[in-house]
Parts: C-alpha cells; sequence; structure tokens
C-alpha cells in the first residue's frame, strides 16, 4: 500500500472511530474544497426549544447554536459567512459552502429542551461523516449505500486490529511469563536426574573395586 492510500486509511478509520464513539449511523460523505454540504438535521421529539450542530475530529466544537423562542442563530468564528439555515428547529437544513479539508470530521444535531431543574439533551437525525478530499483520496461523490458499506468496513477493520492487539497483549502478559516458568522448572529436575545417576556410579565403583593385575 502506497503512502497516500495508507494515510488516506487512516483518515477515515479515525473519522469512522469518532461517529461509532457517538454511537451515530453516520453518512459517509466525500467532497472537494470549495464544494457545499448540507446536514440534515430532524427529531420527532415534541417541545424541543434548542438545536446544536457539534463537528469533531481531533476536538469538539459546537458549530450552530439556534434558540427557537427568538430564533436566534449562533455560529462558530470558523463557520461565519459559510453556513446558512432553511427550516424549522425540529427539521432544519444545515448548509455549509466553501469547503476546506479542515472542515473534515464527525458532524451530529443535538435538541435540548429546559426541563427544571436540567436541561434534557437528544441527539437527532442526520448525523454526517464529511471527507473533503485532496488529490491523495481523489473521490467525489455522495452514497448512502456506499458510504455506510464503507463506514462498516472501516469498523470492522478497527474492531479488528483491536482484537489482534488484545490477542498479543494477552500473549505477552499471560503465556509468555508461564512458559518461562515452565522452563525454570525443567533445569532443576534435569540436575537432580544427573546427581542420581552420579551417586549410582560412585556406589558401584565402591562395591566393585576395579583388580589390580600382578
Amino acid at each position: 500500500m502506497s503512502a497516500p492510500s495508507l494515510c488516506c486509511a487512516i483518515f477515515l478509520c479515525l473519522l469512522c472511530s469518532t461517529l461509532a464513539e457517538k454511537g451515530n449511523k453516520g453518512l459517509l460523505v466525500r467532497k472537494q474544497e470549495g464544494d457545499t454540504m448540507t446536514i440534515h438535521c430532524s427529531t420527532s421529539l415534541p417541545d424541543q426549544e434548542d438545536l446544536s450542530v457539534y463537528m469533531r475530529l481531533t476536538k469538539e466544537i459546537q458549530v450552530l447554536y439556534f434558540h427557537q423562542e427568538t430564533e436566534k442563530c449562533t455560529l462558530n468564528e470558523r463557520f461565519k459567512l459559510r453556513l446558512m439555515t432553511n427550516g424549522r428547529l425540529n427539521k432544519m437544513d444545515i448548509t455549509i459552502t466553501n469547503l476546506t479539508i479542515e472542515d473534515s470530521g464527525a458532524y451530529w444535531c443535538v435538541y435540548s429542551v429546559y426541563k427544571t431543574p436540567k436541561l434534557e439533551k437528544t441527539e437527532g437525525e442526520g448525523a454526517v461523516l464529511l471527507v473533503v478530499n485532496d488529490e491523495e483520496c481523489d473521490q467525489n461523490e455522495t452514497s448512502s449505500g456506499l458510504g455506510m458499506s464503507w463506514y462498516l468496513v472501516l469498523v470492522s477493520a478497527v474492531t479488528a486490529g483491536s482484537v489482534l492487539l488484545l490477542s498479543l497483549l494477552i500473549l505477552f502478559i499471560w503465556v509468555i511469563p508461564r512458559l518461562k516458568a515452565w522452563r525454570a522448572t525443567i533445569r532443576p529436575t534435569q540436575g537432580k536426574t544427573s546427581d542420581v545417576y552420579e551417586d549410582m556410579r560412585t556406589t558401584i565403583r565402591r562395591a566393585h573395586p576395579p583388580q589390580m593385575g600382578y
């Protein structure tokens, strides 16, 4: 595997792991720099008051916060002048224009409602796994079927790698020390057998001393 392909695979695995950690079944979306992407946030829960859209690759940031009562929309500085909203709180489209490679990551929607004395948050539908491609990972397509296939394959690969690492860890921690201990018990036994043999030879010599010739 070439270095660019390996970098691309590692990058995708990192993104998939982020979505898996969030427990979402996200749509894999591949875009080129300068393209546009739309996130379709929705929820079937009634009486929701706020909507937040989060993005994460290496760290989590809040992309958007929308308060229904005031209809005020607060945007992260990174996405100002590049983000537009359309629709109502329970079914809102968030469009990000002029995408950059730095926009790659997992995006998900969180609805919230104030129920005294606490704020209840619920993840909504519309999670997206965005990959803004460079020349090394040049594929320009958006397909839910293919996206989910890639997602499942990559998550399976991460899982298989984890199982392999766990197996190696068990081998080094449990099997190898026991093998060394077993080998250590064999050596003294061999030494004792040799001592017994020497004692027998000495006894035989004493019982039958060699005859001197005249």
